[in-house]
């Protein structure tokens, strides 16, 4: 979509582009289409962003390399026509079955009036500034309140410089497209105070500016899928939470990586979407055990968050 113009393209692959792979054949179509804009004088100083399926395109365009010769020249494609047409390119992934609901994907079985086609908007299919409570509301805030507690606070964009940095308790709800700059101010708020709760919800979009970031800040990060009483599949792409918790008094004094927090890891990775009160007991007594590490003994908590046989 240029100004209120939705321009579009559809057809076969030759022989040669037909015996590619899915991945390579994603981007190539890509990157015919900009080339294809940008020579009709659409794409000049613009900001571009590039809607796919395949996580191998988004991957391979942020890390600007490929093992594969012919993934690779394609990638150096794009970069050279970002340079010579000053494009703010973003590349992002998103579910298939968004791009069946926005009308792309059918475009490739040549069916042009499905979603955006039919007239839709196109913005309801690229929600990345919208947060995870914009979009689920009360049922995503009761689900986090029956294992996080009545206290929490949900501070907004502006809050995130203050109350974010002096409250405990906090749940971070920032859009994608913000989310490092949240995750930022997340940051300092855990230097400034250790012995605080937080908990980041993000719907996972635009995961190549803030999922590192995440991993970093939060000391558990999990995946709560679609179809869960919190995370409906009308969100289309899974919701992406993180956890972080209070050092401890006791060394290693830092949760992340212990074997405290393994079995919730694990069971949390394997539970069906269909469970009743997705995850509530195991965030609740994780929860728990982890506030009770403080008054404990030196050497149980030492047991605890490094394992038997471990200095």
């Amino acid at each position: 979509m240029i100004g209120d113009v939705v321009h579009y393209r559809h057809g076969q692959w030759n022989d040669s582009h037909s015996q590619e792979s899915s991945n390579y054949r994603e981007l190539a179509n890509l990157i015919y289409a900009i080339e294809d804009a940008y020579n009709k004088g659409l794409l000049i100083d613009a900001e571009l962003f590039l809607f796919t399926d395949s996580s191998t395109a988004e991957s391979v365009f942020y890390k600007g390399t490929s093992s594969s010769e012919k993934l690779f020249n394609l990638i150096l494609r794009l970069r050279k026509l970002q340079i010579s047409g000053c494009l703010l390119l973003h590349v992002i992934h998103v579910a298939g079955k968004r791009m069946i609901a926005q009308g792309t994907d059918g475009l490739s079985h040549g069916v042009t009036c499905a979603g955006v086609m039919e007239g839709q908007e196109f913005e309801f299919f690229v929600p990345f500034h919208k947060s995870a409570l914009n979009r689920q509301g009360v049922t995503l805030k009761r689900w986090v309140t029956s294992w996080f507690g009545d206290s929490s606070t949900w501070p907004d964009p502006e809050r995130w410089y203050t109350t974010g940095h002096h409250i405990n308790g906090c749940v971070w709800t920032p859009p994608p497209a913000a989310a490092d700059a949240a995750l930022e101010q997340l940051g300092q708020s855990i230097h400034k105070r250790p012995h605080f709760n937080h908990i980041v919800l993000i719907p996972r979009l635009m995961t190549y500016r803030w999922r590192k970031l995440l991993g970093k800040v939060c000391d558990l990060v999990f995946t709560v899928p679609l179809g869960t009483e919190a995370w409906s599949n009308t969100n289309f792409e899974p919701l992406i939470v993180g956890i972080c918790f209070p050092l401890c008094r006791h060394e290693p004094w830092c949760l992340k990586g212990t074997p405290l927090l393994e079995p919730a890891e694990r069971a949390l990775r394997d539970l069906p979407a269909a469970t009743p009160r997705w995850g509530r007991v195991i965030l609740r007594e994780l929860l728990a055990q982890a506030g009770e590490l403080d008054s404990m003994s030196p050497s149980v908590v030492r047991l605890l968050l490094r394992g038997p046989g471990q200095k």
